[in-house]
């Protein structure tokens, strides 16, 4: 049945294409020309039809004079080009994408000479407009003043398409041009505008250090446009000298005096696994004669005293919970789910490329859109699913009866015939569920979380089977398997009658399966009394997380809000890391994240809500 359908289409379309050449050879371009877009239209624009669709409208357009063809021509042929871009940009050269590129604009701007007041034209344009911001390949045109026209008059003739396309460039490039969605250690705008303006007075360097593409070569770009402005405008020269691995051979002493400022891209570390590139660079950093920006994605592998010559050392970061947040409703128009908050690892490059990804496949629904997410991170961080960046994790956050820094070093050479357990115990926000994640990606696991409401079940007997299914998936997946909150599912077992009976039927199954466990697994705790003891004493690991220390505090302050600890806050008790966390996102929507007072109060104010 299918080859007869095909064979029956691909006669049409033999049919379609003789009709169009029969049109052409009468000179009766009009007709050809409307076959030809009906053609194009029920055929969806597959590699084949648009190579021939290009060499009817070359044709036309050799054989007819320019102003004697209709605006239809033009669009189509146009958008046709934009499909040729669509397909197959990433197989084309450079040159060619560049021809297509200004092939697209001319047919364009002749349609609007030819018909000016026509809102298709503005369509296609906004439509080729964001094809070209995702490829990166705009070349110097007044694109902002172009699409704003289109968006104009896209506006005066109702055009609601194209204002919605001209809506979502206008809210992809400011996501892509601001800091909004990179998460630094810093005030990035404070910084750049205090380096630019106190440029001519002393030179500057930077380290600019973490994960690959969490916005540091956009904040060196920056730096450098923002640097460049400022000396044209006291109408002086500037120039900006580019080092990569790539040409690394000669680079320095490449460098003219005339170079403000000199940018050395080595997210990989590759240049200075050599010392002697270490060691020209330090010279350049003593002379204090030239800015440097440095990129590099682990700081760690430089030498302590060559990082200790540069001015500022900016970490950047994954996004954090409202970034990816806002970046979710800005690319996929829907608010963003809670499964989203368990994931982490993302930058904003990750959330245009899994758009066009959800754009491709036809995908619009938030679980396959979550599926997309976790695929790219599967590729990105080698098979984990739920990533929490281990520069993220600081040990001086965590109160513990043990030294976990010391226990993570052992457990990283774990045998997989002997597999741990570890429970941890303590009040809310100490950091159980976040050291457990951390502990697992450092060790290369993946992670299974489970929690008790999701193990319950009104049928008698599937909590126990439940349990067991939660172990064998993570066994399949080779993971690490983590439930919050353990204890309600291994609470002490009491008589076996009543209500009772389908809990210790699942403490009973859970202690049958931790003794056949052959993957490691872990359980947190806020209440050890209710864990039942027989169960409690087969873990290996028994840690306490505890209130911060008021050194702690005065650390977590310091290290969180990145200023003065006041002295009051010695005298504060029971504060966690995760007290900390939460009034900072408090700040940051009240805008007083730089008002240590305010702060202090925001932290008494935890402290009376857990007295409640």
């Amino acid at each position: 049945m299918s080859a007869g359908y095909n064979a029956n289409d691909n006669n049409k379309k033999e049919l379609a294409r003789k009709h169009i050449e029969e049109a052409l050879s009468q000179n009766n371009y009009d007709r050809a020309i409307n076959m030809l877009c009906n053609y194009l239209q029920k055929y969806d624009y597959a590699n084949e039809d648009i190579k021939y669709a290009l060499n009817i409208f070359n044709k036309i357009f050799e054989k007819r004079k320019k102003h004697d063809l209709p605006v239809k021509f033009y669009n189509e042929f146009a958008y046709v080009c934009i499909m040729l871009l669509k397909n197959n940009s990433s197989k084309m050269s450079s040159r060619d994408i560049n021809v297509t590129c200004d092939n697209i604009i001319y047919l364009l701007e002749e349609s609007k000479l030819i018909y000016a007041n026509s809102p298709i034209p503005y369509l296609y344009f906004a439509r080729f407009y964001k094809l070209n911001l995702d490829a990166k390949i705009l070349r110097g045109l007044d694109s902002n003043k172009l699409a704003e026209e289109y968006y104009n008059m896209a506006i005066s003739h109702g055009s609601e398409v194209a204002i919605e396309e001209y809506k979502n460039y206008i809210n992809t490039r400011n996501a892509f041009t601001s800091f909004d969605f990179i998460n630094a250690d810093k005030n990035l705008n404070k910084i750049a505008e205090s380096i630019v303006n106190n440029a001519d007075k002393s030179h500057f360097s930077v380290i600019l250090h973490g994960p690959e593409g969490s916005g540091k070569n956009r904040f060196a770009q920056y730096l450098a446009t923002e640097l460049c402005e400022h000396m044209k405008q006291q109408q002086r020269s500037a120039s900006v000298c580019h080092i990569d691995a790539l040409n690394i051979n000669n680079a320095f002493e490449k460098i003219k005096p005339e170079t403000r400022l000199v940018i050395v891209r080595d997210e990989y570390g590759l240049i200075f696994k050599d010392a002697k590139y270490c060691y020209k660079l330090a010279n350049i950093l003593k002379a204090q004669t030239i800015n440097i920006v440095l990129i590099i994605n682990d700081i760690s592998i430089l030498p302590r005293d060559f990082i200790s010559q540069f001015l500022f050392k900016i970490k950047f970061g994954y996004m954090n919970d409202e970034q990816e947040e806002a970046a979710y409703e800005l690319f996929f128009k829907n608010p963003a789910p809670n499964e989203l908050k368990r994931i982490s690892g993302l930058v904003i490059d990750d959330f245009a490329r899994i758009a066009k990804q959800a754009q491709y496949l036809n995908i619009n629904n938030t679980p396959d859109i979550i599926g997309l997410i976790k695929e790219e991170l599967k590729i990105k961080f080698g098979g984990n699913e739920y990533i929490k960046p281990l520069t993220e994790f600081d040990t001086g956050l965590i109160n513990c009866d043990v030294n976990v820094a010391s226990l993570i070093e052992k457990l990283k050479h774990y045998d997989n015939e002997n597999p741990f357990s570890i429970l941890i115990y303590g009040p809310p926000g100490t950091g159980k569920s976040y050291f457990l994640r951390y502990l697992a990606q450092t060790i290369g696991l993946n992670t299974v979380e489970k929690k008790p409401a999701e193990l319950f079940s009104k049928y008698q007997g599937q909590p126990s089977k439940n349990v067991l299914e939660m172990f064998e998936e993570a066994q399949e997946k080779d993971a690490m398997l983590i439930i919050d909150e353990v204890e309600g599912i291994i609470s002490e077992r009491k008589e076996d009658r009543g209500d009772n009976k389908w809990k210790s039927d699942m403490t009973n199954t859970f202690l049958s399966a931790m003794e056949s466990c052959v993957i490691p697994f872990c359980g947190t705790s806020n209440h050890l009394n209710k864990i039942d003891k027989a169960t409690l004493r087969r873990f290996v690991f028994k840690l306490h997380f505890d209130y911060l220390t008021p050194q702690q505090s005065r650390y977590a302050f310091e290290k969180i809000f990145g200023l003065m600890a006041p002295l009051e806050l010695s005298e504060m008790h029971n504060l966690t890391s995760g007290d900390f966390s939460v009034v900072k996102k408090k700040a940051l929507i009240l805008g007083c994240l730089d008002d240590a007072d305010t702060l202090l109060n925001m932290l008494k104010d935890e402290l009376k809500n857990k007295e409640l």
